[in-house]
């Protein structure tokens, strides 16, 4: 990916991030990971996922204009999907939750996820 998006960044001529909003994005990342704010390349404040899914986007470019085959350009779109829909312990949560709260017993609601989160994937 960061091939990519260093290529795709080098032929359109983007400007680099000054260091301290380089420090404050990692630090944000750092605390908040996909849900805090980050610092884009225009100096404006926008939500991390927003702007993971449009370097995501920026790398697969970036890689298909380094000739790249099609699988490994499509690799990304693991990464872009768990963005969009969390990673698994966060999807885990969420079913969990939702089941809770519509009054099984925590067990249940965990067993009711799993089977949830299987059949999905098969």
């Amino acid at each position: 990916m960061y091939i990519g998006r260093l290529h795709y960044s080098q032929q359109q001529g983007e400007p680099f991030l000054d260091m301290e909003s380089v420090r404050m994005n990692k630090r944000e990342s750092m605390l908040n990971g996909l849900n805090g704010q980050q610092i884009n390349s225009d100096g404006i404040l926008v939500e991390t996922k927003t702007q993971a899914e449009i370097d995501i986007k920026k790398a697969q470019l970036g890689l298909e204009s380094l000739g790249m085959s099609k699988e490994i350009v499509n690799m990304l779109e693991i990464i872009e999907r768990r963005i969009i829909e969390g990673s698994p312990s966060d999807q885990m949560y969420r079913l969990v939750n939702t089941h809770e709260e519509k009054g099984l017993s925590k067990q249940k609601a965990i067993r009711q996820a799993l089977i949830q989160l299987t059949n999905r994937d098969l």
